[in-house]
C-alpha cells in the first residue's frame, strides 16, 4: 500500500537538507537531526491536535521548500504571524538588555560579509525586481564566474558559483579573494558521501587560480545561505585539514590550502553542522573571518529534530496565559560553525551609505546562548531578509 500523500508532504519538512541519520557526531550527516517531521510522535495529542500538527508541519515545509527553490516565495503573513505571535509571548524569544555583547568586526571582514551576502543571494535564481546596493569596497575581476551545475554532483547540489574579486583590505589596498558560494542542497549527506564532490570543487578553484594574472596569493571565501552555509562549513573543514567522517586525505581542497593567504568562512542562516563544533582557525596576527550570521528568530540555525518537534507543538497549541516563564528547549546535538553573530529583529534596516549594521555576539552558554533561545519565525530565514538587515538592498 502506497504512503498517503499527506505523509509524504509532511516528510518534506527539512528533508531537502538531509536524510535523518542516527550519528550526531558525523559531519557528513550535518542535517540528520532535522529528520522526518512526518514521523513525529503524536501519542500525547488528541486527534484534532494531531491533525493540526500535521497541517502545520506540511505548511512550514512547503513554505521553506519554496524559499529554497528560488528564495522568492511570497510570505504568508497572516498564518505565519499567528505562529510567531505565540513564540514571542515567551521571554526567551528575544534578547533583553545585557544578554549580548557588540562584536568588533574589522573593516576587511565587514567587506567580506557584504561580499558573501551578495554572492549567497546571486547563486539563487535571479529576481528582476530585487536591486542590491553596489559596493565600492569590492569588484569582480578576472574571468566570468564558474558555475557548477547540479548534474556535476549527481543532482544533489543545485548550484555553486566560483568567482574572483578584488576587496579593500585593512591597509587600504585591494587583495584578491576567490569566492565560493554554495546554494542550499537537497541532501547534504548525498553531497558529502559522493567523495568526488570536494575534489570537483577544488579542481574548479584550481582552474580559476591558474587563470589569474596575479603574483599575489589570493584569499578564499567560502559562503552560503541555509543548507548552502552548512556545505560551505564542511568545505572549510576540508581546506583547514579538520578531520571529518569520510574525508579524503588527497582532497583537491586540502592540496590547495597552501595557495591561499587565508581561508574565510561566512554563512547566513545555516543549520547546526557538526558535533563537536568545528574548531576556529589557529590564532594569527590577522585571523581569517570564521562567522555564522543569523537573524534573530530564524529557526534554521537552531534546528534539530527535537527542536522542530517542539516548535510545531507550540505553533498548534493554545497561546499561553500569564505569567509566562521561559520555554524549556531541547539541547542541541549539533553545533553551529563559526563565531555566531546575531542581527537583532528590532534593529533599524540600514543602507551601506548610512550607519553600518551592528552584529551581536551570543553568550557561549547560559541565558542568551543559542541553546536557550526560542527562534520560531520562518519569515526571517530568507536571504532577502539578511540582505535587508545588512543594508544591501536599494530602497
Amino acid at each position: 500500500m502506497s504512503e498517503p500523500k499527506e505523509n509524504k508532504k509532511a516528510f518534506w519538512l527539512f528533508s531537502r537538507f538531509s536524510r535523518s541519520k542516527e550519528s550526531v557526531s558525523a559531519a557528513a550527516s550535518v542535517m540528520g537531526t532535522l529528520g522526518a517531521v512526518g514521523k513525529l510522535s503524536l501519542s500525547d495529542n488528541s486527534a484534532a491536535t494531531s491533525k493540526n500538527l500535521q497541517a502545520a508541519s506540511i505548511k512550514l515545509g512547503e513554505y521553506l521548500e519554496t524559499q529554497d527553490q528560488d528564495d522568492d516565495g511570497v510570505e504568508d503573513v497572516v498564518s505565519m504571524s499567528r505562529w510567531v505571535e505565540k513564540t514571542e509571548l515567551y521571554p526567551n524569544s528575544s534578547y533583553g538588555v545585557g544578554k549580548l555583547e557588540e562584536a568588533s568586526i574589522p573593516h576587511f571582514h565587514r567587506n567580506l560579509i557584504n561580499l558573501a551576502a551578495i554572492s549567497s543571494k546571486e547563486v539563487y535564481a535571479k529576481r528582476e525586481n530585487l536591486k542590491m546596493v553596489k559596493s565600492s569596497k569590492f569588484a569582480a575581476t578576472g574571468p566570468p564566474a564558474l558555475e557548477l551545475p547540479a548534474e556535476l554532483f549527481g543532482g544533489s547540489i543545485k548550484a555553486t558559483s566560483i568567482r574572483l574579486y578584488e576587496v579593500d583590505s585593512e591597509q587600504g589596498s585591494r587583495v584578491p579573494v576567490v569566492v565560493v558560494a554554495v546554494r542550499g542542497t537537497a541532501s547534504i549527506h548525498d553531497w558529502m558521501s559522493a567523495q568526488r564532490a570536494a575534489d570537483k570543487v577544488g579542481g574548479k578553484i584550481r582552474e580559476l587560480i591558474l587563470s589569474m594574472e596575479s603574483s599575489r596569493a589570493p584569499h578564499l571565501l567560502l559562503t552560503g545561505h541555509s543548507a548552502g552555509g552548512a556545505v560551505a562549513a564542511l568545505l572549510h573543514a576540508h581546506t583547514s585539514h579538520v578531520s571529518t567522517p569520510g574525508a579524503n586525505g588527497s582532497s583537491e581542497l586540502r592540496n590547495l590550502a597552501t595557495k591561499f593567504a587565508s581561508v574565510h568562512l561566512v554563512t547566513f542562516g545555516a543549520p547546526p553542522t557538526t558535533s563537536p563544533a568545528l574548531p576556529p582557525p589557529k590564532a594569527t596576527t590577522n585571523p581569517p573571518a570564521f562567522l555564522g550570521i543569523i537573524n534573530e528568530g530564524d529557526p534554521i540555525p537552531r534546528a534539530g529534530k527535537k527542536y522542530i518537534n517542539a516548535l510545531l507543538q507550540l505553533y498548534v497549541a493554545p497561546a499561553p496565559k500569564p505569567p509566562i516563564a521561559p520555554l524549556d528547549l531541547p539541547e542541541m546535538s549539533l553545533r553551529n560553525a563559526g563565531t555566531v553573530l546575531v542581527l537583532l529583529r528590532k534593529a533599524k534596516p540600514t543602507t551601506s551609505q548610512e550607519v553600518e549594521p551592528v552584529f551581536w555576539r551570543l553568550q557561549a552558554s547560559g541565558p542568551g546562548s543559542i541553546d536557550t533561545m526560542l527562534y520560531g519565525d520562518p519569515r526571517v530565514h530568507s536571504m532577502v531578509v539578511y540582505l535587508r538587515k545588512l543594508g544591501l538592498l536599494e530602497k
